[in-house]
């Protein structure tokens, strides 16, 4: 790269050279295929086995997503963007929440986006210079959920 703003231009198309360059994680080709294949899909599922790398993956894909606020275009006129990490309890919703914070925290690359350090509590939120935030939730109590929307 020839500067720092090609690779912001480059990673924005590419979520693996996101992965290689933001995060320093280079995906092996499951995980790759994962990034990249069915970006406009509504639903996307990675069921593999133990120690795949699922957490690490799927936190990526997610900082890349709110990195860069990838949304369905009829939805760019909105100036925040949520994407929010969702499982049965709360500590499982946690692993790729954290994952997000290790690497908005720990790569030079991306700290300069946040615009405050992580919150955990009373639940976990990253916020991004550019309205971006990255909630994690549990799906155990609906009242959880209610009268939110998410991009991702």
């Amino acid at each position: 790269m020839k500067t720092f703003k090609d690779a912001i231009i480059k990673g924005r198309r590419d979520p693996v050279f996101f992965s290689e360059y933001f995060c320093g994680i280079k995906p092996f080709p499951g995980q790759a295929d994962w990034l990249t294949k069915g970006l406009q899909a509504r639903e996307r599922t990675l069921a593999t086995g133990n120690r795949y790398g699922k957490s690490t993956i799927a936190g990526v894909r997610r900082a890349w997503k709110t990195f860069y606020k990838i949304r369905d275009p009829q939805f760019d006129y909105l100036s925040n963007y949520v994407s929010v990490c969702l499982s049965i309890t709360l500590d499982q919703a946690q692993l790729v929440w954290k994952v997000c914070e290790r690497l908005f925290l720990d790569r030079p690359q991306l700290r300069w986006a946040l615009k405050s350090e992580p919150i955990h509590k009373p639940y976990p939120l990253i916020r991004l210079g550019n309205g971006g935030e990255i909630w994690a939730r549990s799906t155990d109590q609906s009242k959880n959920l209610w009268g939110h929307r998410w991009d991702d």
